[in-house]
C-alpha cells in the first residue's frame, strides 16, 4: 500500500530542509507500517519493533516533525492517512519526550492554593487563561517517588494529551494544551471550567433537566469516540469522575448539553 506523503502540510513547511525531513519520516514510518501489517508475527523483526530507528532524527528535528505532523492532523485528511500520522506522533513523541508545540500553553495561572477535586495520580485545579476560567489537571508525582514510575506516568499523560488533542466533537470536552511550568517539575492538562462539574451534581441541582436528552448526548460522545480511527475506547464514563469529563455546558441561550472526557 502507498500513502502519498507531499500533502498541503509540506507548503506549509517552508524550509526545504525541514519538508525533506517531514517527508523522510513519513516515508519511513509508512514503510514500517506496511512491511509490518504485511508480514506474520512469527516471520517478521518488525512484528516485535514499534516503530523506525530514526537514528538520523536528533530532538529539535524531532520537534519539527512532530510539529509538523499535528499540523497535518488539524486539516482534512484522508482517513487512513489520519491514522499513520497518528501513530507517528505517538511513536515520535514517546520516543523523544516531546509534545507539539502547538499543545504548550505559557499564559495559565492558578486560582487558589488547594485543587478542588483529585484522583488516584491527578489533582483538579482552577485556574485562567486569557481571563477565563480553566480546569488543570496535574499530574501528582509526590505520591509516586520510583523514577521508572514516575517516567510510565509522564507518558501516560502525554498519550492522554495527543488523543485528546484529536478529538472535535459537541459533546467532548476539548484539551486547550498543556501547561510544564505552572506545577514544574509536574505539569498539567487544561480544558474549559465547568461552572456545574460533573451530570451527577447538575442533575441533583436541577432535578426538571431532561434526562433523556443528556442520555442522548452521552451516547452521541461515546459513539463519536468509537467511531475513531483508531477508536477510542474511554476506560472511566462515570458521572462522578475527578477530571470531570462529564459535565452539563450552557449556551448562552441557556439550553445545555452533555459534554465529557
Amino acid at each position: 500500500m502507498h500513502l502519498e506523503t507531499t500533502d498541503p502540510i509540506t507548503a506549509m513547511l517552508s524550509d526545504p530542509e525541514r519538508t525533506v525531513n517531514f517527508q523522510r519520516a513519513v516515508s519511513e514510518w509508512n514503510a514500517f507500517i506496511c512491511n509490518r501489517n504485511s508480514q506474520t508475527s512469527h516471520s517478521s523483526e518488525n512484528a516485535t519493533r514499534e516503530g523506525p530507528g530514526y537514528d538520523w532524527l536528533d530532538s529539535e528535528v524531532a520537534q519539527q516533525i512532530v510539529d509538523g505532523v499535528q499540523l497535518g492532523l488539524d486539516s482534512e485528511l484522508d482517513s487512513t492517512v489520519r491514522h499513520y500520522r497518528l501513530g507517528l506522533l505517538r511513536y515520535l513523541s514517546k520516543k523523544f519526550h516531546i509534545l507539539p508545540s502547538s499543545l504548550m500553553l505559557q499564559e495559565v495561572k492558578r486560582e487558589g492554593s488547594n485543587p478542588v477535586a483529585g484522583g488516584g495520580f491527578a489533582d483538579i485545579w482552577r485556574g485562567s487563561l486569557n481571563g477565563k476560567s480553566v480546569c488543570l489537571k496535574v499530574l501528582r508525582f509526590v505520591v509516586e517517588q520510583d523514577e521508572s514510575t514516575c517516567a510510565r506516568m509522564r507518558k501516560q499523560f502525554c498519550h492522554e494529551a495527543l488523543v485528546w488533542r484529536q478529538l472535535n466533537h459537541p459533546n467532548i470536552l476539548p484539551l486547550l494544551g498543556v501547561n510544564t511550568e505552572l506545577f514544574f517539575p509536574s505539569f498539567c492538562l487544561v480544558s474549559p471550567w465547568m461552572e456545574h462539574r460533573d451530570i451527577i451534581t447538575y442533575l441533583k441541582q436541577n432535578p426538571e433537566h431532561d434526562l433523556h436528552s443528556v442520555l442522548l448526548e452521552v451516547a452521541a460522545g461515546v459513539s463519536y469516540l468509537h467511531s475513531r480511527e483508531p477508536a477510542v475506547i474511554h476506560g472511566d464514563i462515570r458521572g462522578v469522575s475527578s477530571s470531570l469529563f462529564l459535565n452539563i455546558h450552557h449556551r448562552k441561550c441557556h439550553d445545555s448539553r452533555a459534554t465529557f472526557w
